[in-house]
């Protein structure tokens, strides 16, 4: 094999390398974050606090399939990084009673974050 010939070889794997570790628009995965968190309501005044709480965080899927399930420690929340669509947010959270939350998660960063609110006496 001449050099000429060589080196046109090597171009066409350098090409077609080049080419398999390219992703285009439509490879690229298109997911939304979100933060969701625990905040108690009710109980002693002032009765409504934005203090995170600890407890356990679901997100579940429009189909029903459970595609997290995290603890959370007391002042921090949790992040997701979701495909778009319709989720429901359920908390536990000592003997509190908590609320669910289903929002509509769309694509990038700019998702509000989710406040599960949970009663307490």
């Amino acid at each position: 094999m001449g050099r000429s010939r060589r080196l046109g070889f090597l171009v066409l794997i350098v090409a077609l390398m080049a080419t398999a570790c390219t992703r285009t628009d439509d490879e690229i995965p298109r997911t939304g974050r979100v933060d969701v968190g625990i905040v108690y309501v009710g109980g002693p005044a002032p009765g409504a606090s934005n203090i995170l709480r600890p407890g356990t965080i679901r997100v579940v899927a429009s189909d029903g399939t459970v595609t997290s399930k995290v603890q959370v420690k007391e002042g921090h929340s949790d992040s997701e990084t979701l495909l778009p669509g319709t989720y429901r947010f359920e908390a536990q959270s000592g003997d509190a009673q908590c609320s669910t939350r289903t929002v509509a998660v769309r694509v990038g960063p700019s998702n509000p974050d989710i406040l599960i609110r949970c009663s307490v006496k």
